[in-house]
Order: C-alpha cells, then sequence, then structure tokens
C-alpha cells in the first residue's frame, strides 16, 4: 500500500524527481522482518532432569500436580479446574471437563477472580488414562487434604476441587509459579514456566536419547542409564 502511494505520488509530480519507488524496497521488506511475529521456543525438562523434579517434589503438597503435568500433558487452567468428580483413582482414569481462568479483579477487590470454563477447544474435552506414578500420588493427596480440612475446621470451603490452598480456596496460578520456581532453584533446575511442563513428556529428548513413550499407564519418563 505505501509503495502505490508513493508511485502515484510520484507520477503525479507530488514527489521530486530524485525520488525512486525502489528507495522503499529495502526498507519494506526490513519493516516486514522486523514485524514478523517468531513463534517462541517449546521449553521443557530433559529425562535426567524430569527425573531430577520428580525426586525433588516426592512429599510436597502438591506433588501430584506436577506429576500430573508431565505425565499427562494437561494445560494449566486444566489441572487447576480439576475436581475429584473428574478423576477415576480405582480405573487409574481422568476426564477433562473444564478448565479454571483467572479474570481481572473489580475495582475495590483484593482477591483474584476465578471462573470455571470449558476447555480450550472441543478436542480438549477428553479422558486420559493416567500413569501409575500420578495414581499413587493422587491418593496420597486426597489423604493429605482430609487431614488439611479436619486442621481448617470452619474456615474450610469444599468446592470438590483437588489442588486447593489450605482452605479449600482455589489455586492462584501466580502462587503456582512462584512455588513451582523456587523448587527448581532449590534443586538447580532451569528456572522455567509452569505451563512447560505439559511439553516435557513429549519433547524433551532427541530419537537418539531414552525417549519417554506412550503406553496403557500413561507417560512414561525411561530410566537413567
Amino acid at each position: 500500500m505505501l509503495m502505490q502511494c508513493c508511485v502515484a505520488a510520484f507520477n503525479t509530480q507530488l514527489i521530486g524527481p530524485s525520488f525512486s519507488p525502489t528507495q522503499l524496497r529495502p526498507q519494506a521488506r526490513a519493516a516486514k522482518r522486523r514485524n514478523k511475529v517468531q513463534q517462541p521456543k517449546l521449553r521443557c525438562f530433559t529425562p535426567d532432569q524430569a527425573r531430577q523434579l520428580i525426586a525433588e517434589v516426592a512429599g510436597d503438597r502438591f506433588e501430584s500436580l506436577y506429576l500430573l503435568a508431565m505425565t499427562a500433558g494437561l494445560r494449566e487452567g486444566e489441572l487447576l479446574g480439576l475436581t475429584w468428580a473428574d478423576v477415576n483413582l480405582d480405573t487409574g482414569r481422568l476426564t477433562v471437563n473444564h478448565a479454571l481462568a483467572h479474570t481481572k479483579r473489580r475495582k475495590g477487590e483484593s482477591a483474584a477472580r476465578f471462573l470455571l470454563q470449558s476447555p480450550k477447544t472441543q478436542k480438549s474435552r477428553r479422558t486420559i488414562t493416567l500413569a501409575g506414578i500420578a495414581v499413587d500420588s493422587l491418593h496420597k493427596h486426597r489423604v493429605q487434604q482430609k487431614e488439611l480440612r479436619l486442621v481448617a475446621g470452619e474456615e474450610w470451603v469444599e468446592q470438590g476441587f483437588i489442588f486447593t490452598t489450605k482452605t479449600g480456596g482455589r489455586l492462584d496460578r501466580g502462587y503456582v509459579l512462584h512455588r513451582f520456581q523456587r523448587i527448581c532453584e532449590q534443586a538447580g533446575l532451569p528456572k522455567l514456566h509452569f505451563y512447560d511442563l505439559r511439553h516435557t513428556p513429549l519433547r524433551c529428548s532427541s530419537p537418539k536419547e531414552n525417549t519417554p513413550r506412550r503406553s496403557a499407564s500413561g507417560w512414561v519418563i525411561p530410566p537413567s542409564n
């Protein structure tokens, strides 16, 4: 469009004879390169780093959250929106029915606002076979949550969510990220974003390495040599 306007101005002598439309071509190409949106590279842990993280979060209150992110490949909102009704620990299967979204605070509000909504796409509504390590962790997590409910007493707000605050409230993703990156820092691991965990099972190694594989029990991170 800019080139066409300049050519028209040149032909009608609105631009001096010293101007040539070809002068714009290098600048136009440079501007196009600057404006080109580059796709960010996916970041993830290597198999060794994934095993190190699993060892580091063992016994952590949100161990199940990290294991599900790596072995089931769920999005952050899908994980935080999971309820116990979505999981069948006897069959080891999980159904993604909704996702937890964060909305902007209204004027005067001090707490984050949450919205439970449908999954991102129609294909996102799916049933997943869980890895054995994730099922075992969820069993322990449910027991721990019952203990938290007893400690909280009347302050506990029952909403059915799997991953909650110590009083049953919905988790803030900022808190989840801060806690996750603190674990990474303590373990000497790269400080990835929490949502990068979902790419770890798929892209954490090259074909020459021990690539995580799909099995009947979910994603399997290969053992170290």
